[in-house]
Formats: structure tokens, sequence, C-alpha cells
């Protein structure tokens, strides 16, 4: 069993208390009515939707061009990160912003052809971030890039904030998503273990976790994230050690070249055909 102990996170003190990141999107508009499906071809790549309380000054971060170098070429994100899209996360301007970076198929899911940038950006105050850190960063796993329904005129919508889920603010309920992750103790233990060391000997630079058994539980519907298990392990770090959660703290997931400002880089072992 996990500790409970290490993993409790006592939020509710006032009640009715919300805890939300605000979303942005960047990318296409979906052609009809799903979500899933082709893009409209009539439109370039733009912000199409905003949540009020998303701050204007990290607008200009849920972008492809913020990547540099490491998203050039065909190819800039592990096959792993195809179906939920690349993530970085960082702390800017006292906002912690976690990005996730999509080529999607303009075709829609599962299609073939030429694919484009489908981009969510996700912010929050860095001081209630950090209260609710474990069950913020968990809740990334099931963040998937999507875009957002055409309106008439195609012009920029009021956009939706994604709350935490109360449960995962509990003890009992953060221990229960991170066991249901973990069947086998074994393998949460390599994952702590790797982070911890990885945040200790970065000392600035980039540090890079390669997970030869990169999967998500079998139990999990599909499309799942690549990195579903690494962002339980992270929650798992940061709650025995809230020390970590410095205006320095930063990781990356799927990434074949790591952005900028990032200390620990997740990624699957490298294949044959990679």
């Amino acid at each position: 069993m996990i500790d409970r102990t290490s993993l409790a996170v006592d939020l509710f003190s006032e009640p009715g208390r919300r805890l939300f990141y605000s979303e942005a999107h960047f990318g296409k508009w979906s052609e009809g009515a799903d979500r899933e499906g082709p893009v409209n071809m009539d439109y370039d790549h733009q912000i199409t939707s905003v949540s009020r309380s998303y701050p204007e000054k990290l607008l200009a971060a849920v972008s492809p061009s913020l990547l540099g170098d490491a998203g050039r070429g065909l190819r800039p994100f592990f096959p792993e990160a195809d179906a939920m899209g690349a993530l970085h996360l960082r702390v800017i301007n006292d906002w912690v912003l976690a990005v996730r970076f999509r080529l999607r198929p303009e075709a829609g899911e599962g299609g073939l052809g030429r694919r484009y940038w489908q981009i969510v950006g996700l912010a929050m105050p860095f001081e209630a971030w950090r209260e609710a850190a474990p069950a913020a960063i968990l809740t990334l796993a099931g963040v998937r890039p999507l875009p957002d329904i055409r309106p008439p005129g195609g012009r920029r919508i009021a956009g939706r904030e994604r709350r935490i889920e109360r449960a995962l603010l509990e003890d009992a309920g953060l221990v229960a998503a991170v066991e249901r992750r973990f069947p086998d103790r074994t393998e949460l233990n390599w994952l702590v273990r790797a982070i911890h060391a990885a945040f200790g000997e970065g000392d600035g630079e980039q540090a890079a976790i390669v997970d030869d058994e990169a999967f998500a539980p079998a139990d999990m519907t599909a499309p799942y994230a690549f990195d579903d298990k690494f962002l339980a392990a992270m929650a798992v770090c940061v709650a025995s050690d809230p020390g970590l959660l410095t205006e320095d703290f930063s990781f990356c997931t799927g990434f074949r070249r790591a952005p900028f400002e990032c200390l620990v880089s997740y990624q699957p072992a490298p294949r044959a055909a990679d």
C-alpha cells in the first residue's frame, strides 16, 4: 500500500472552494458537431477559445513557435505521445502553465494525411497550484488537445475551465487514483526514485527519465496519455516532498528534444523504428 500520510492534501477548509485550470485552445476549427472529426480547411491556425480567467500575458505561450528547436521537424514527439500530445509544464509570471502540444490529423482522429497543430494551455496561479499540486498534476493526464466546434463567423469563443476533482484533493481519492495506475508497487517505486534523482542531479540542467515500460494500465480506456503513470508518480513525489515546488519547477513528457526551461524530461525507451 502507498503511505497515505505522505499523500494527504486537505484543501477544503473553506466550504464551496473550487480549484481549476483556466484553458486556452490553439489550432483549427472542427468541421462539424464532433470535436474528434475533421477540421475546417477554410481557417488557418488561431486561438479558438479562451476562458475568461486565462491571463492574456500567457496566450503567446500557447503556440508551436515557443517550442523553438523542440517543435521543428516532421516528428518532434515520440509516437507514444501522438494520441494525447506532448506535455510541458513550467512556472511563468507567478502562474503555472501546462501546455499539451499535438500534431493532429486534419482528417480527424485516426485519420491519415497531413497534420496540423492542436494545442491546449492550462493556467493556474502558482500559489493556488502549489497547494493542490498532486491533484493538479494528476489532472493533466486527462487533457487531450481537440479542436473547438466552429461558431458562426469563426470568431474566438469563451473557453472552458478544467476543474480539479474534489476527490483528488482528499487523501483517499488521491491514493486510490495512484493505486489504480500501479497495481505493482515496484513500478511506482522505480518512477518515484527516478524523478527524485532527476530533480536532485539536474542542477539546473535537463535530466531525462527513459522508461522501458511506458504504458497506461489495461483497465483504463484508450486513448490514454502515455505519461499517465509518470504524472501519478510525480504527484506522489510532490506530495511527499513539497520542497520540490519552487518557481524553477518544470518537466516535460513526449518530446524528442526537450523544450526550454525543462528540468526533467520523461521519454519512452528508443525503438528500432524511431
